[in-house]
């Protein structure tokens, strides 16, 4: 996955704890194990992750 998206091993690293410790992936070590996606909130996982944009006079 981390090449598929071109990035260091270090970026994809912070990139997956961010997400694990908002429960939206879990990594299970070991045979059988891997990268699961958790439960999505209604919002999505994009409102999880960022601000809603508000307009300058917000």
């Amino acid at each position: 996955m981390r090449n598929q998206c071109g990035v260091s091993v270090g970026t994809f690293n912070e990139a997956l704890r961010l997400l694990q410790s908002r429960g939206l992936v879990t990594v299970k070590p070991g045979p059988g194990g891997g990268l699961f996606s958790g439960e999505q909130s209604p919002r999505g996982p994009a409102g999880e992750l960022s601000p809603r944009p508000r307009r300058a006079a917000e």
